[in-house]
């Protein structure tokens, strides 16, 4: 769509022609762009505490009936830079910008070239609306799918070559983060499962990009096509996700979760007057509770005995989404360490054994309260999720408390079971006490501001 997509109602008031049919995926499709539907799209983000992330249109890519476009014109970016000067003129910044989806030219052809010139145009149009203000948007990109990032071979079984779509956009810096798409396809998805397909995936990409590339995961999922009914959509899936937002950010990745709404991956339900689907509370939570300093885990037991979780700095860094640590035992148990949002230790944690219970014992913390928020169903199959053995469901459009319960000893991390503890206490760099109050988008700010210092030192 992002190739297809017209814009009127910015400076170019063609209405007749941005609402004309034209050829998206084999068929007439009219997708056209107002001021008035873009402001309600940035309304809907900030006054959710979210900044917005925006793919900018590559006309004239004819995306034929598959996802994929070979075919790239010369680019035309005169409907893109009037959105620009409008965001600008309106004061409605952009965190980001992508330009166009998963277009994958032949590398050393003319439609190739098409696709680097484009992102040129782009920063030079970034540079005219924005200057190095601190508003500039960055541009992510090249956004050129599975196939295209793993030369084919999206599966990355055993491994994965090195893609040149990587090289030749961060060599020259025509992109501030190198952003790719992934689904852990192969599962396995008849029972519950850790994040695996995308790990090694990203592991290419990182090799190809370099590792001082700033990596997003602009398109991550739990499977592609849409994802798969009754069982992506279902308290099944969550084992995967809690394991994919932890094991993700161990590698200093963003993620972005496909999507919020839509088909049988999304976080929300259209279907059912977009009623959350159970990963929706894993986000929730995770949002709520995991802060962005990252730490490593070592996690070592084997049942019935009591593991410990002992914890050091890990070697990432601050960014927008949290960072963690992994520890693991036999692959049934993964636990993530992180900083809380509000000081001390949060835990995210994982059990995927089917008829044994683990406890978690934790080292290296002066620990003071717990918190428990403990994920789990009754049936996997099921969309109703339990927090602390309560269903969560909303009440018209209110959303469930989701308070967590008091604990205290080891964690017990009972069969088939996931969530999040809280520790008060005192470690290290994380603190004991709750943060000073500030508005989510001051805190956005001095995450992205220790961020950018990270980077260039």
């Amino acid at each position: 769509m992002d190739t297809t997509v017209r814009y009127t109602g910015f400076g170019t008031d063609d209405d007749a022609w941005c609402r004309a049919p034209r050829l998206w995926r084999g068929s007439n499709t009219t997708l056209c762009l107002n001021a008035t539907r873009f402001d309600a799209l940035h309304d809907f983000a900030t006054s959710s505490g979210l900044g917005l992330l925006f793919g900018l249109s590559y006309p004239g890519v004819d995306g034929g009936v598959g996802n994929d476009a070979f075919v790239i014109p010369p680019y035309n970016g005169s409907q893109n830079l009037a959105l620009l000067r409008y965001a600008k003129r309106t004061g409605r910044p952009l965190v980001g910008v992508e330009l166009g989806e998963e277009m994958t030219p032949e590398p050393n052809t003319t439609d190739f070239q098409h696709l680097v010139d484009a992102y040129r145009r782009l920063r030079r149009d970034l540079d005219d609306v924005y200057g190095a203000g601190a508003d500039r948007p960055r541009v992510l990109g090249p956004c050129v799918g599975m196939d295209a990032e793993t030369n084919g071979n999206s599966e990355c079984l055993p491994n994965c070559s090195v893609s040149p779509f990587f090289s030749a956009f961060v060599a020259e810096g025509l992109v501030d983060a190198v952003c790719a798409h992934s689904y852990n396809n192969d599962g396995p998805w008849e029972r519950p499962n850790f994040e695996n397909q995308t790990l090694r995936q990203l592991d290419a990409i990182r090799a190809a990009a370099g590792r001082d590339a700033e990596l997003w995961c602009g398109e991550c999922g739990p499977h592609n096509g849409g994802g798969l009914a009754n069982v992506t959509d279902t308290a099944l899936s969550t084992f995967w996700y809690l394991d994919a937002l932890g094991s993700v950010a161990l590698k200093a990745v963003q993620f972005g979760r496909q999507a919020l709404a839509g088909s049988h991956y999304g976080l929300l339900n259209p279907a059912a007057d977009f009623e959350p689907n159970p990963d929706f509370y894993v986000a929730a939570l995770w949002t709520r509770l995991v802060g962005a300093t990252v730490l490593q885990t070592t996690l070592s037991t084997r049942p019935p005995g009591t593991p410990r979780a002992d914890f050091y700095p890990a070697h990432g860094r601050n960014f927008y989404a949290a960072a963690s640590g992994r520890g693991q035992d036999d692959d049934q148990v993964h636990v993530y360490a992180h900083c809380g949002v509000d000081g001390g230790v949060a835990l995210a944690f994982i059990n995927l054994g089917e008829d044994v219970a683990y406890n978690v014992t934790v080292n290296g913390v002066q620990s003071g309260p717990r918190l428990e928020w403990r994920l789990s169903a009754a049936d996997l199959a099921s969309r109703t999720l339990l927090l602390n053995d309560a269903p969560l469901e909303t009440a018209g459009s209110a959303l469930p408390a989701m308070d967590p319960v008091p604990g205290e000893g080891p964690l017990v991390l009972a069969s088939q079971t996931l969530g999040f503890a809280t520790l008060s206490g005192e470690y290290g760099v994380c603190g004991g006490g709750r943060r000073s109050s500030a508005t989510v988008e001051e805190r956005k700010l001095r995450r992205a501001a220790r961020g950018r210092r990270r980077s260039s030192t």
